[in-house]
């Protein structure tokens, strides 16, 4: 049996247990309400969203947040029988991308990286689809509110792009697909995330915040966790030291020179969606007004820049 025939049987395998479209939780924006009760942020839980009750495992997850944050971002894995009909529909396991702090919610952080998501959703259908929810978090009779977004599954992600889940503990550059390369450089140079790479992680997995994906005998990078960048801007965010910038503000652009010839497509298609982009910042209702106007500059300065912009490869 061919390599080609094996990847579409593990395609199709992948498409079925987790559908190969838009699932309902991420095939609309409009944000949810629910109300999460638990004991601990592991063991079983009970979620409550759309009228309909969710028994769910919560696990902790992340690695540098676990660190840093008081509360941490969850991962919850839930019984599929109970999803049919549902706007879980189709899911199986799902990030929660929750507040690190009170502090850091009050300043607009976790809606700050939420927008950035739907920034590259508007670029880019190779992207992973988000959804907020507002969530009563009841531990023990004691209620407090927060905002989260839901992350799509990368098993999910895969399918929807007819691609298939990459394990790797590396990437050879010359075997990433161009255009997406590029098109993430330019993003991250704009965001200002100088936090990831497409070629290796940080242990034996690759890559670090990239999902790798297999299409068309290319690896298609997918980017994602976007707390550590200019437009988020967290107090704990601070650049490596030999990348020789002070600020997750300073732009740095990281991309590879092999990719240059594609570089001036990618940047067609942003300033084309310019108009679309700054759209994007006043339909994230969650962003408070100082916030925005914060993001609305950095972002700004950057939109004004792109026509002539030229950056240094490497």
């Amino acid at each position: 049996m061919t390599r080609a025939l094996l990847g579409a049987l593990a395609c199709l395998a992948a498409a079925i247990a987790w559908g190969g479209e838009a699932t309902p939780l991420f095939s609309e924006h409009a944000p949810l309400s629910g109300a999460l009760h638990y004991t601990d942020y592991e063991g079983t839980a009970t979620l409550h969203v759309s009228g309909h009750t969710y028994d769910v495992t919560l696990e902790k997850r992340g690695k540098s947040r676990l660190k840093r944050c008081r509360f941490p971002p969850l991962r919850l894995n839930f019984q599929r029988s109970q999803l049919t009909g549902t706007v879980f529909e189709g899911q199986n396991k799902l990030k929660l991308v929750t507040h690190c702090s009170n502090s850091d919610e009050r300043k607009g952080n976790l809606a700050a990286e939420f927008l950035i998501y739907r920034l590259y959703n508007q670029l880019t259908d190779d992207s992973f689809r988000v959804r907020w929810i507002d969530i009563d978090y009841v531990k023990n009779g004691r209620t407090t509110t927060h905002g989260a977004f839901f992350i799509e599954h990368k098993r999910s992600l895969a399918a929807r792009l007819d691609a298939q889940l990459l394990e790797t503990a590396q990437v050879a550059r010359e075997d990433l697909d161009p255009v997406a390369a590029a098109r993430i450089a330019l993003f991250a140079y704009m965001v200002g995330n100088t936090d990831y790479s497409l070629e290796r992680g940080p242990a034996d997995e690759c890559c670090h915040n990239v999902v790798p994906l297999e299409r068309a005998d290319k690896v298609l990078p997918v980017p994602y966790d976007f707390d550590s960048t200019g437009v988020v801007d967290p107090d704990y965010a601070t650049p490596v030291a030999q990348l020789g910038i002070r600020s997750v503000r300073q732009r740095l652009y990281r991309g590879y020179c092999m990719h240059d010839d594609q570089l001036s497509t990618v940047k067609a298609r942003f300033i084309t969606q310019t108009p679309a982009l700054s759209a994007l910042l006043d339909s994230v209702h969650q962003l408070p007004e100082r916030k925005r106007k914060k993001v609305g500059r950095y972002l700004g300065s950057f939109y004004d820049d792109l026509p002539g912009l030229e950056v240094r490869c490497r």
